[in-house]
């Protein structure tokens, strides 16, 4: 499309006009969001995230009856997580199922040594009644 120069000349004060009242453009930067940090991969908190998915599964595998599964979860949950409380309760219960009291009188003590005032503790108390702690 050719503009002729008499359209030109008859749009030149609409351009004009339009330019001037526009609102001036600032130069400064618009504020970044923060960026959202992921825990680092062996950070505490991840370790412990993941001891937890491990001690769910082996919830899971205690009530299919599967006692080896849950201690061997329970131990890569302790190896990830050393104060996580619930893994040594569910690998007690489950050494007491197979009947090796001397381990769940092991993971019950720590039980109640890690969160001595928890529904875990008081289960574990019962627990070392049960296997002669």
């Amino acid at each position: 499309m050719k503009i002729t120069k008499l359209a030109y000349l008859a749009v030149l004060p609409l351009l004009v006009s339009a330019a001037q009242s526009a609102p001036a453009k600032s130069k400064a930067r618009p504020k970044a969001a923060p960026k959202i940090t992921k825990p680092a991969a062996n950070s505490v908190a991840a370790r412990r995230q993941m001891a937890i998915g491990y001690v769910k599964r082996a919830a899971v595998a205690y009530e299919r009856r599967d006692y080896k599964a849950v201690i061997a979860l329970c131990k890569t949950a302790n190896n990830l997580a050393p104060t996580y409380a619930r893994a040594y309760a569910w690998a007690g219960a489950a050494q007491q199922k197979l009947g090796n009291y001397r381990e769940a009188r092991f993971n019950y003590r720590w039980v109640v040594a890690l969160a001595p005032n928890t529904p875990d503790a008081a289960r574990a108390k019962r627990g070392l009644k049960e296997v002669g702690g």
